[in-house]
């Protein structure tokens, strides 16, 4: 059970593998966003394992392959940009090596990669990387989260937020105009719909209405938020994730008395604004991590809120059907994870290598291993409520007698 914790945290986080342990932060977040991108979109279609003829003998998809190096030798020397081949190629400062050969890339990604090979190079890949095309690799939802600059507007007197230069940029780009902003009226019954899921009682709108502080509206979220229906009005987009249900489904649907406290963790983390990685790690391997908190045992819930085959997996005499329904359940379990943390559609690879997203079949069973030793079943939070229930079910099997 530790091993799956461990190996499932690692995934998620989608930090590095153990041989770039020793990299930093800033490190893999200057690697992600100003090597990588580049050599996907100018350097893959020649030099990756998924090129249909590879350059050079030149692998330039992962860190192996870089140090190896290919005709010419290495590719890069860590620290020093002057005797690495690769940046006198993109430099193209040598006639009989010039790459990319179809356009150079701008001093801007040239000065990235002199600055990169200058502090060692550091390369958060694995020895291999999945084998995926370079269109696939390069997915925005796969790149390191940056903040990018507020675009420039016309009409600053209109933006209040940055999100607005956003909005305001795409809507000048079509020659459209903002708008007018809705009244108080209005404002308030979008929001607690939005925010509670909840019309606001006439004394609310009354209130907010005559309200002629310039921080108002600003209150009112404030206000909004702290209120416990907004876990309520929230959790549930997140159990739909988990696809959480009081009842198994399937022909017999019978019903989970037990489910609710996971629910109720749900609203509660939303209510506490718990960090959203802690969330996570909490659902997870909350067991193996706080084993003695019942609040994250309570967590794991989430592996198990999904559909549950009873009639296959306790009723049927069939080891051949039971085996079926197994497989259909660990599948259920990895889809959710990665489809709810990461957005990525990974059941398709039960059947063969993904053919959108960059999973290979045997990462799909690595991680479906990964969560082979999971059961579902009643549990007793806490060793003390255990102890409480074994001791309240002694009392009452006597009574019975």
């Amino acid at each position: 059970m530790k091993r799956f914790a461990l190996l499932l945290i690692a995934l998620l986080l989608a930090a590095t593998v153990a041989e770039c342990a020793e990299l930093s932060a800033e490190q893999i977040s200057f690697f992600e966003q100003k090597i990588r991108p580049v050599l996907v979109k100018r350097c893959y279609k020649c030099h990756s394992a998924d090129a249909e003829k590879i350059k050079g003998d030149l692998l330039l998809d992962s860190r192996a392959g870089l140090m190896k190096g290919g005709e010419n030798g290495p590719a890069i020397v860590p620290g020093d940009p002057e005797k690495s081949p690769l940046i006198t190629a993109i430099r193209q400062d040598d006639d009989d090596l010039k790459m990319p050969p179809k356009g150079k890339l701008t001093d801007a990604e040239i000065s990235d990669f002199i600055a990169w090979v200058k502090f060692g190079a550091p390369d958060p890949r694995g020895p291999a990387q999945v084998a995926a095309t370079p269109e696939k690799r390069d997915l925005w939802s796969l790149h390191s989260i940056a903040r990018p600059a507020p675009p420039e507007v016309k009409r600053r007197d209109w933006v209040r937020n940055p999100i607005d230069q956003f909005i305001l940029a795409k809507l000048e780009s079509k020659s459209l105009t903002p708008s007018p902003e809705a009244d108080r009226r209005t404002l308030i019954r979008r929001l607690s719909f939005d925010l509670l899921g909840l019309p606001p009682t006439p004394e609310d709108v009354v209130s907010f209405v005559a309200d002629t502080e310039p921080d108002a509206y600003e209150k009112l979220v404030e206000r909004m938020l702290a209120s416990p229906r907004y876990g309520e009005r929230w959790a549930r987009h997140w159990l739909d994730n988990a696809h959480y249900a009081d009842t198994h489904g399937f022909e017999r649907d019978q019903r989970r008395d037990n489910a609710w406290p996971y629910r109720d963790y749900v609203i509660s983390a939303l209510n506490a604004d718990k960090p959203y990685d802690q969330f996570l790690r909490e659902q997870i391997a909350g067991d193996v991590l706080a084993p003695n908190n019942p609040e994250c045992v309570i967590a794991t819930g989430f592996l198990a809120a999904g559909p549950w085959d009873y009639v296959g997996q306790v009723e049927t005499k069939s080891d051949a059907l039971k085996r079926a329904a197994r497989a259909d359940d660990l599948d259920d379990m990895v889809t959710q994870v990665i489809t709810a943390t990461v957005g990525l559609t990974i059941n398709c690879a039960r059947c063969h290598d993904h053919k959108i997203d960059p999973i290979s079949q045997a990462d799909y069973y690595r991680l479906w291993s990964v969560f082979a030793g999971v059961k579902r079943g009643d549990r007793p939070i806490s060793l003390e409520e255990g102890r409480r229930y074994d001791a309240e079910k002694q009392r009452l099997d006597q009574e019975l007698k």
